[in-house]
C-alpha cells in the first residue's frame, strides 16, 4: 500500500539524517573509547566535563541554531558536536598519557 504524502516526507528526512550523520559514526566510536578510557585511568572529571559541553552544546543548538537552520540544523547539530568532543577527548587523552607514564605501563 503506498504511503500517504506525510509518510514519504518522514522516510525522505530519516534518510537524509542518516547520509549526513552515519559518516560521523566513526567520531563517535572514537568518542565513546577516548571517554571510556580515561575513566578507565581514574580521570573523572575530564570525561564528565565532556559530557556537560556535549548537553551545553545540544541546549545552543537547539536555541540558536535550529530556529534559523531548521531541519538541517538539527541534521548537523549532533555531528559537529561528537566531532568537537572527540577533539577535546583526544587531546585530554594525550596529555593524561604524557603526564603519567605509569598509563603506558612505563613504570620508572
Amino acid at each position: 500500500m503506498p504511503g500517504n504524502g506525510k509518510e514519504v516526507k518522514i522516510l525522505a528526512n530519516a534518510a537524509l539524517y542518516l547520509r549526513v550523520a552515519s559518516p560521523f559514526y566513526a567520531v563517535l566510536g572514537i568518542l565513546y573509547n577516548m571517554r571510556n578510557g580515561l575513566q578507565a585511568m581514574g580521570e573523572k572529571r575530564k570525561p564528565l566535563t565532556s559530557s556537560f559541553m556535549e548537553l551545553v552544546g545540544k541546549i545552543v543548538f537547539s536555541a540558536c541554531i535550529i530556529p534559523v537552520l531548521g531541519y538541517w540544523g538539527v541534521i548537523i547539530c549532533d555531528p559537529l558536536i561528537w566531532c568537537g568532543m572527540t577533539a577535546q577527548l583526544v587531546y585530554c587523552y594525550v596529555h593524561v598519557m604524557r603526564d603519567n607514564p605509569r598509563n603506558m605501563g612505563m613504570e620508572t
